[in-house]
């Protein structure tokens, strides 16, 4: 194989293990967009809420209830939704981290077309559902 050949390989590979590796829930920055990494779906009873895979979601708030050792971050899913008074359960969500851990995080619907997410403060540094 030639040198270009094993040069153009080494930075697809790069490439590729950067674009599927995933935002640490700590690396989340507000006002930034971030795309999911799988669909979410919030629901209550009738209701049903699909944002897809690939989504781009904006990060509007973050903040810290300590009360309950929890972080709360918010993101803006109004292309997705279609009424602003709908709201959801909160769904769990399981995500399986590089070492086989799964670190479960709790996301809902609130008013005006915004996802709760809610990670337990232990799990800051885990990954997250955005690439």
């Amino acid at each position: 194989m030639g040198f270009l050949m094993k040069q153009f390989l080494i930075l697809v590979l790069l490439f590729s293990v950067s674009a599927f590796s995933s935002v640490k829930w700590s690396q989340l920055i507000k006002d930034k967009k971030y795309v999911t990494n799988r669909a979410i779906v919030l629901e209550k009873d009738a209701f049903r809420l699909l944002i897809p895979a690939k989504a781009k979601l904006r990060m509007i708030d973050a903040m810290s209830l300590p009360m309950i050792k929890v972080e709360l971050l918010k993101f803006d899913i109004s292309a997705y939704c279609q009424d602003s008074q709908n709201v959801s359960d909160i769904m769990l969500i399981d995500i399986k981290q590089p070492s086989g851990l799964i670190v479960t995080v709790g996301a809902d619907l609130s008013e005006d077309c915004i996802m709760e997410v809610f990670v337990e403060s232990k799990d800051v540094y885990s990954n997250s559902l955005f690439k």
